[in-house]
């Protein structure tokens, strides 16, 4: 009944009328039960900040963990300070977002975990903490080496928006 379809491989006339045709007895916003946006986060942020602000329950974000090797076409071999002013402002408007009672939860490696969680801190407040998740990676996935000893962890940092949210059922 639903199927999702890049219309990338359509052209714009047949996009336009498909439009037309989904909209003639009502609204997009009305059809879609999900949204995918392709984007630079920070855009995507402003971009949906007014219709979502204090709509969602539950944020994931699993930013370039400054590591300068992953691969990713997003620049990832920020200073320490400059990856951090990154993640502030994306932080601050992914608050905006969160119900109240809502949690958010950020993936992240042990180079940037403790700034990151002081971060968040700042933001969130330090009492809205909830937990801090360690994860452990198999073997022969993304690990790195520092002196010849692999890290195999990664860290989930979790906060709630406010005190006495219900995440009974969450995780």
């Amino acid at each position: 009944r639903k199927l999702p379809i890049d219309t990338k491989y359509f052209s714009q006339s047949f996009k336009e009328q498909l439009l037309e045709e989904l909209t003639r007895n009502a609204s997009l916003d009305d059809l879609l039960d999900g949204i995918l946006i392709k984007s630079e986060n920070w855009q995507a942020l402003n971009l949906l900040s007014e219709k979502y602000r204090e709509k969602v329950q539950t944020i994931y974000i699993d930013p370039p963990y400054n590591t300068g090797t992953d691969g990713f076409i997003y620049r990832d071999s920020f200073q320490h300070s400059t990856w951090l002013s990154m993640m502030e402002n994306r932080l601050n408007l992914a608050k905006e977002f969160i119900k109240s009672d809502g949690v958010i939860f950020t993936s992240i490696d042990d180079r940037e975990q403790e700034n990151l969680k002081n971060l968040m801190k700042i933001i969130f407040g330090e009492e809205k903490f909830l937990a801090q998740i360690i994860r452990d990676i198999p073997d022969g996935t993304n690990l790195r080496t520092i002196g010849g000893i692999k890290t195999s962890t990664e860290y989930v940092i979790s906060f709630l928006k406010d005190k006495e949210p219900s995440v009974n059922n969450l995780l």
